[in-house]
């Protein structure tokens, strides 16, 4: 304390002490202590911040990797790179430090807050956000396996038909994690003559070919890219997605050389499925049922509150408003049946025993639908093989469609069956592959599942999943070098040494003992025991321990498995439009409302920590 003190000596003993800021004098007698002249210090507010300690702990709070940042468990030394990642996980605008609510909190955990502008704060961020961009595209580059992208459309306004285009990219890096990273996200106008309308975004008005090729060569993708899950109603994005085509380089593919794996949405899909089959809405009259008294409405709302959905919101599908209120109303008849007079008369309110059958149907169809859309949009590390299953207990809803009571008051089950089996043909051969190479099933489960189900098929369904797993086998153990060499090789040396009959005898011989060779590795994994069924089983652990054992089938699971089911994230899985759009309605640029969106998505994705040194 003595930096801050002029000791006063009387017979060479310290007597008091003058403060060097206001010369006031205190006492300073060795047997009193220095905790007064602290006090002083900190209640001094023309010098805040000046005496040794308070200057350590200032430089602390300027040095995140210091030693008292890594004491301190939840980071009360820098509140400045707090604020900007709670900015970033939840998409405020950095005005928000500045309001006078937020300023005092800030000030009250740290008095010597240096308060940056906040466009020094925004240009900061958008720095580090470049770097760390750089560092993702090192990683996608380095990744030993290819990758995917996926292509959602957020409305921003369908009555100027503008939206912005979301692009995410999949992929399974080297220590076999799976990676979900939104990368881009562009606004597009469909009609051009409303661009005066939106003089903030002119310059940022890009059609959807132009924001695929941009990304496919600002990110290096033209060697990695295997395909594109797509919106199935976007014609514009499957032409863009077609267009790639012509850049693409890369060895790999999944379809045929430097052609694109184009994927359907299949959250969209299945939307679609039962948005656009139903015939008729009965929430009206089973929400007044529920309603009609204070008795009811309690009754009701304990109802609501017990169910396990993520509750319906203004913004919801309307099938999903639907199905939430219905299954509502199954649990509310529980406590207040539906009386066998089937007349109306006493109570016009009461639906019918007819109008409970429709919605007991309804909601058979619409549960499985609920349950597959939450499974495809949910948790990031759920791979693709997971999706069959709760795709697979939608083909048996829909097959038992004709044999519901009432079925036909929802929906015309001719239409929905044709619908959904026009999905199927494009889903069912990469699930397929994906379950055969998931060692808790393989090949013979998905030969079981036909058989049960596809009677008459089950043949035909078997053989193209058969077909194309040899054919990616094959492809595969190409990149490996490990291909018909040998059988190439044994053929020039046996032909010219003896007779035509025996020739054939002995080349027929040795093409049985090449494929035999060539198709080992796969014969082995196919004919191995399975792996237990439980919950704590990791697919991708799995395949990390056993690539030395199965190299190319390793190789073919970290493509698979990586593909995307679907194109929308969780939190818009059900709803007509993303929340995330909000951003560039906001106050923000339209660079950095891009670069907040695709921070967020790496943020909770993977625990991408950003470092604010400001």
């Amino acid at each position: 304390m003595w930096e801050e003190f002029k000791a006063v000596l009387i017979d060479g003993k310290v007597q008091s002490a003058i403060c060097n800021h206001c010369k006031n004098c205190l006492v300073g007698e060795t047997t009193k202590g220095t905790s007064h002249l602290r006090r002083h210090l900190k209640s001094y507010p023309a010098k805040a911040g000046t005496s040794r300690v308070q200057k350590k702990q200032r430089i602390s709070t300027l040095q995140p990797d210091s030693s008292v940042s890594k004491d301190l468990k939840y980071g009360q030394v820098n509140p400045l790179e707090e604020f900007m990642r709670a900015i970033v996980s939840k998409l405020c605008p950095f005005s928000a430090m500045y309001g006078a609510s937020f300023a005092p909190f800030l000030a009250g955990r740290n008095p010597v807050l240096n308060m940056v502008p906040q466009a020094t704060l925004e240009e900061k961020f958008l720095s580090i956000y470049e770097k760390e961009k750089q560092k993702l595209k090192e990683k996608i580059i380095a990744t030993p396996g290819g990758v995917f992208l996926s292509l959602d459309s957020w409305y921003w306004d369908a009555d100027v038909e503008l939206y912005i285009i979301c692009i995410t990219v999949h992929f399974i890096d080297g220590d076999w994690k799976i990676n979900r990273k939104t990368i881009r996200c562009s606004p597009k106008l469909v009609g051009s003559y409303m661009l005066g309308l939106l003089p903030r975004l002119k310059s940022n008005i890009v059609n959807v070919k132009m924001v695929l090729k941009e990304v496919v060569q600002d990110w290096g993708l033209q060697e990695k890219l295997l395909g594109v899950t797509l919106q199935p109603s976007e014609d514009s994005i499957k032409e863009a997605s077609l267009h790639l085509e012509d850049d693409l380089t890369g060895r790999k593919y999944l379809v045929a050389k430097c052609k694109l794996l184009n994927i359907p949405c299949m959250v969209t899909a299945l939307h679609e499925l039962i948005e656009d089959s139903i015939m008729c809405d009965m929430t009206p009259a089973w929400s007044c049922y529920m309603t009609s008294s204070p008795e009811r409405k309690q009754k009701y709302e304990q109802v609501l509150s017990q169910l396990h959905l993520d509750g319906a919101s203004y913004g919801s599908k309307n099938w999903y408003s639907q199905f939430c209120l219905y299954e509502a109303a199954l649990q509310f008849i529980k406590s207040f049946p539906l009386p066998e007079d089937r007349r109306h008369q006493t109570n016009p309110l009461r639906p019918s025993f007819d109008d409970l059958e429709a919605i007991e149907s309804f909601c058979k169809i619409a549960r499985p639908i609920y349950i597959a859309v939450k499974a495809i949009s949910g948790p990031h590390n759920v791979m693709y093989n997971s999706y069959f299953h709760v795709i697979w207990r939608l083909v048996a809803v829909i097959r038992e469609l004709p044999s519901m009571n009432n079925t036909e008051r929802n929906f015309h089950v001719p239409v929905v069956q044709k619908e959904f089996d026009n999905n199927w043909r494009k889903w069912y051969l990469w699930l397929s592959i994906a379950v055969v190479l998931d060692p808790r099933y393989k090949l013979g489960f998905i030969e079981l599942c036909f058989r049960q189900d596809f009677s008459h098929d089950a043949g035909m369904y078997i053989s193209e999943v058969r077909a194309k797993l040899y054919e990616l086998y094959i492809q595969y153990s190409y990149d490996n070098g490990q291909s018909n060499e040998i059988l190439n090789n044994r053929n020039s040396d046996s032909g010219t040494q003896i007779s035509a009959p025996l020739d054939n005898q002995i080349q027929n011989y040795t093409i049985a003992q090449a494929a035999v060779e060539e198709f080992k590795e796969l014969h082995e994994y196919l004919g191995g025991g399975l792996c237990p069924q439980n919950d704590s089983f990791d697919i991708l652990k799995w395949w990390r321990d056993n690539s030395s054992t199965y190299p190319t089938l390793a190789k073919m699971a970290r493509d698979i498995l990586a593909i995307p089911g679907c194109a929308v994230s969780a939190e818009s899985a059900f709803d007509s439009c993303d929340q995330r759009v909000e951003v560039f309605k906001g106050k923000f640029r339209p660079e950095t409302a891009e670069a907040l969106v695709c921070a967020q998505s790496w943020i909770k994705s993977s625990g991408t920590t950003f470092y604010f040194r400001l």
